[in-house]
């Protein structure tokens, strides 16, 4: 089941995503970039779906899917881009 979620991609999608009881970062980060072409600044509306315990993936708002793993024992978000 997919969930409605606003994420932060102001600096790309270098923050960490809140959901499910947890935080979740891009499985291959590159580190603070301008967001990808066709997604909203400073933030998209996309859809989130858990796919196991620790993957889950991202629907943008222009329907691209990027992949997420979440972070073990993570409980506050690490520090964004200014």
């Amino acid at each position: 089941m997919a969930y409605a979620i606003r994420v932060y991609t102001h600096c790309g999608l270098s923050a960490d995503i809140d959901f499910d009881g947890g935080f979740w970062y891009v499985s291959q980060r590159t580190g603070p970039t301008p967001p990808p072409s066709g997604y909203g600044d400073p933030y998209d509306n996309g859809t989130i779906e858990l796919v196991s315990a620790d993957q889950a993936n991202y629907r943008t708002s222009t329907g691209q899917v990027v992949h997420l793993t979440r972070q073990p024992g993570t409980t506050e978000r690490r520090a964004v881009c200014s």
